[in-house]
């Protein structure tokens, strides 16, 4: 799903039913610090591959006015790996690993 948004405050410029009920998270978390994180594989799809980074950030109008902080977080090329950097993922190709 591609979200329009505005770039300063993340309201969406079109708004489904379903994002508008989850305007209530508004209300229900006023001491939540938010660390919203999203990638970026820089190919001209300003997306992880799946998410719109636009669709990552309308999280901040969801929350940002109530929440006690709220900061994002763009990892850009980068492969998460939960065990640290040199661990390859499952099925990665050697070529892929730090250091190479």
């Amino acid at each position: 799903m591609y979200v329009s948004a505005n770039h300063k405050n993340g309201k969406p410029i079109h708004m489904n039913d379903n994002y508008k009920r989850q305007l209530v998270l508004r209300k229900l978390y006023p001491h939540a610090k938010v660390l919203n994180v999203y990638g970026d594989l820089e190919d001209g799809s300003h997306s992880d591959g799946r998410v719109k980074n636009s669709s990552s950030k309308s999280l901040r109008y969801l929350v940002s006015p109530k929440v006690k902080s709220y900061k994002e977080k763009i990892q850009r090329k980068e492969i998460y790996r939960p065990n640290g950097p040199a661990q390859p993922l499952a099925g990665e190709p050697a070529s892929l690993k730090d250091g190479d």
